[in-house]
């Protein structure tokens, strides 16, 4: 064989294999890697129904939205601007960094919670290296903006960190924001150039961190409207909640609540009612994950439940007119309807 041949075969194979070993390299790099650990709420000592409860009240009023920006230390919010929280800046003067936005998202829940506020990480992202490396939080790596939106990991509270490079390379230009989607939507809560707002995942990144904040989602008790004997049993129905997946259903027993089912319509009818028998209702909304129920609505709704007579008879007499005849119900009064 020409030997010619044979070394530019050897020269084919070799790149054959150099490509095969970076494309395999890319698919490793490209899948997510995953840290399973402690929530960032567990690690400061911070109520997650707090913090989400503190994001949730200012998610439309200006105490962050609309605070100027400034690069650097700069963690004075609107609503918070009286003293110098951040070492850059001026008692009585707003300015935010996206570090500082949140510091101080962060700061508020935790001091009210009794919390570890120290160890909140203030300008420059090594200080988040620290934390999220040395307190082992939960966090993932992802290598694009759809790669992490598709993965529905994020959660709303949840820290996302944009870097240029990697979590390695300090960079004026890498980013931290405060996510507030539903898993796959593209909604952050941030500090920029325009100001505190909410605002979108940027895509121009080579690598996103999600850390894991323990955010415990709260809903309010749903509000009862009415009850009412229906032709399935007394039917409860109620306002729908923002937030909500589904509803669960309770009749009181004794001086408990027994779960009666659920439904993710706004009504429920208690087929297991039986006729002549006063009954209480009440409910209680869940969001998606399950991992937030808000409380029973209070006291609930009674009703004295009567069901709809069976065996309905219409006969025309000649002499008497026409007879209506029915099957009885226990303790039910008869009324006419004309």
């Amino acid at each position: 064989m020409n030997v010619r041949i044979v070394k530019r075969a050897a020269r084919i194979l070799a790149t054959v294999l150099v490509l095969s070993i970076i494309l395999s390299v890319s698919a490793v790099s490209a899948s997510a890697y995953e840290v399973k650990g402690r929530t960032l709420a567990q690690a400061l000592g911070m109520d997650g129904a707090v913090y989400y409860g503190w994001l949730r009240s200012h998610i439309n009023d200006t105490y962050y939205n609309t605070t100027p920006y400034e690069h650097a230390d700069h963690r004075n919010p609107n609503g918070d601007c009286e003293g110098a929280n951040g070492t850059l800046d001026t008692p009585g003067v707003p300015a935010l960094n996206c570090m500082g936005f949140v510091w101080h998202a962060l700061y508020m829940p935790t001091k009210m919670s009794g919390g570890r506020t120290g160890l909140i990480p203030s300008y420059g992202n090594g200080g988040w290296y620290g934390l999220y490396t040395g307190y082992n939080l939960s966090r993932r790596y992802f290598n694009s903006k759809r790669d992490l939106l598709k993965s529905g990991y994020a959660e709303p509270g949840d820290i996302i960190w944009m870097f240029e490079v990697n979590e390695t390379v300090a960079d004026d230009s890498n980013h931290i924001a405060i996510y507030m989607g539903d898993g796959h939507s593209d909604r952050v809560w941030h500090a920029v150039k325009a100001g505190t707002k909410f605002g979108y995942i940027n895509p121009d990144y080579a690598e996103y961190l999600v850390i894991k904040s323990g955010a415990v989602r709260t809903l309010k008790a749903p509000k009862l409207k009415s009850i009412a004997n229906a032709v399935k049993g007394p039917r409860l129905t109620w306002c729908k909640v923002s937030g909500a997946q589904y509803y669960r259903v309770y009749v009181k027993n004794g001086k408990t609540w027994k779960l009666l089912g659920q439904t993710s319509n706004n009504y429920f009818d208690d087929k297991t009612a039986k006729s002549g028998k006063t009954y209480t209702y009440t409910v209680r909304c869940v969001e998606r994950s399950g991992k937030s129920i808000s409380p029973l609505a209070k006291n609930g709704l009674s009703i004295a439940y009567y069901a709809a007579p069976g065996g309905f008879k219409a006969e025309f007499d000649t002499t008497t007119g026409v007879k209506f005849t029915w099957n009885a119900v226990a303790s039910a009064h008869v009324r006419f309807i004309e």
